[in-house]
Parts: C-alpha cells; structure tokens; sequence
C-alpha cells in the first residue's frame, strides 16, 4: 500500500511539474482577421490544407494535398470534394489537428483555424484565428523590407505586437485599414524580429499606446490632436524627421490616359498600363 501511496504521490508531483508548461504554452493570445486584401468579395474561393484539418461540428476531415471549394449559397456556406457537397451550414469552422497545419486560399497559405462566413448575402468571407506571434510575422515582411536591418525590423515587430494587442477579441482585417497581413509568406530575417522581440509592446503609464504607423512622413510627424481631433499624447506630437526628407521620391501620372482622335474606342490603349491594370483589377476585386 505504501508503494501505491508513493507511486501516486509521484504521479501528482509530475503532472503538476507538466501541467504548467503547457499552460504556459496555451496563453498566448490568438487574433482574428477577415481575410479581404488578397481575395476581394469572392462567392467562391478553392482551399487545400497541407495536414489535416476537421470540419467543426462535423466528423468529416479535409485531407492533406487535395482541393476542396467553399461556397456561399442562399445564405449558407458549403465544402465541396469537386461537386459533392461535404458539409453546408451558417458559418464553416476548421480546425486543424496540428498547429503547424496550414491552408492554402486561392494559392495563398495561412496557418491556423477558419471561419468561413455569408458577407452581404453575396460573398464567403474567409476569417483566419491565428496565434498573435504567427500573425506578426505575417504582417512584419508586408509592412516594411524583410532585408531591412533586424533593429528595424524589430522596432517593427514591437509596434505591429502593440497595435495588435489592442484589437484583442475584435476582428479585424488584413488590409491597411488595420495592418497588411499576409499570411503564412514569412520571411527568415522578418521572422527572427518577431522572435526576438517576443511578447514585447510599448506602454505608457501601464496602459498599451496606439501604435500607430506609417511608411513616410515627408519629414515632420502629425499630432495625433491634430490628425483626429481627439485627446493630445505625449509620444505622438509634431516632430521633425531629418531622415525621412533625406529620401526624395517623386511619382507622376499622365494627365489624359487616352488619345481618341480618328480612333474608336476598341482601338484606344491607356499611357499607364501598370497604373490602370492595377485600378482595373482593384475594382474586378471590390465590384
């Protein structure tokens, strides 16, 4: 009885030793994001998971390597296997069995779980749950130059973590409206930053900053008063940038597109094809 006694004390002690570096594990934050920058409003859109994923509420599981199509119809989302439906509901949730799972969405790869929900009685609207360090090291190498020096990039990495921690439990998107996110695309360097700043925000009197962010200034910051009209902070005031004017740039449009003497309008081609491809195709995407 006395072994029994001591082998169950034994048992209790290593499951108390366990228990919290799993926990531990289990704590970090997670964030949700509405994938719209890379897919536009899509009433479809093609997924293969590389590893499994289960369909949640379901005793059905998606297999490694093969495509499947997600469908908005009447209101409902359903998976398809080519043209059997797998699965139709309000709302398609996947999980995947690991964490190093990951999904890619029209080509393009993300790991963690999904919802797929009807957006305006017209669309699927992918939503992407991931773990807050995986989504900054998506979202660092779309924000600034993944060659960039690590400091930079780790600046970078802080301000991302503290912008995002405060959109914890709302969802946000993928767009520049919050921060580009663009998904499981990690870059070795982009991705050492995040490690290394793990966990790290900027703070001021215990409470998160609006870590607010962009690519120039033109060589003097705004006011955060004077941008929004709201309360003045002491770290966003106006301040001269002498870097920032170093770098000029300069970007020109030709003022008429189009030249239509003795043409018809099949014949006529734009000046700037690169500007209006990109309009075109960014309105295709938007409707």
């Amino acid at each position: 009885m006395k072994k029994l006694g001591a082998c169950f004390l034994a048992l209790l002690l290593l499951i108390n030793v366990l228990i919290p570096s799993v926990s531990a594990e289990k704590l970090e934050p997670k964030i949700k994001v509405k994938l719209v920058n890379y897919f536009g409003n899509k009433t479809e859109v093609t997924i293969k998971p590389t590893g499994e994923y289960l369909i949640d509420q379901s005793i059905v599981r998606l297999t490694t390597g093969k495509s499947y199509l997600v469908k908005y119809n009447n209101n409902k989302i359903t998976i398809l296997d080519g043209t059997t439906p797998l699965f139709t509901s309000d709302t398609v949730k996947l999980l995947p069995l690991k964490e190093t799972n990951y999904l890619a969405i029209n080509n393009r790869n993300y790991l963690g779980s999904f919802q797929f929900v009807p957006e305006n009685s017209k669309y699927v609207r992918p939503i992407n749950e991931i773990f807050m360090e995986d989504y900054l090291k998506g979202v660092v190498p779309t924000e600034m130059y993944a060659e960039w020096h690590r400091e930079a990039l780790k600046t970078q990495a802080v301000a991302a973590r503290t912008y995002a921690f405060s959109y914890q439990g709302v969802t946000i998107d993928d767009t520049i409206n919050y921060q580009v996110y663009g998904g499981y695309n990690w870059h070795p360097n982009s991705t050492a930053a995040v490690d290394e700043t793990k966990g790290e925000v900027i703070k001021v009197n215990g409470r998160l900053i609006s870590a607010v962010f962009s690519a120039s200034n033109g060589g003097k910051t705004e006011s955060n008063a004077n941008s929004w009209n709201n309360s003045p902070v002491s770290y966003l005031t106006i301040k001269e940038d002498k870097y920032d004017a170093k770098t000029a740039w300069d970007f020109s449009v030709k003022k008429q597109q189009f030249i239509p003497a003795k043409l018809t309008w099949n014949q006529m081609k734009e000046n700037d094809t690169t500007i209006t491809n990109t309009i075109k195709t960014w309105m295709a995407n938007h409707g």
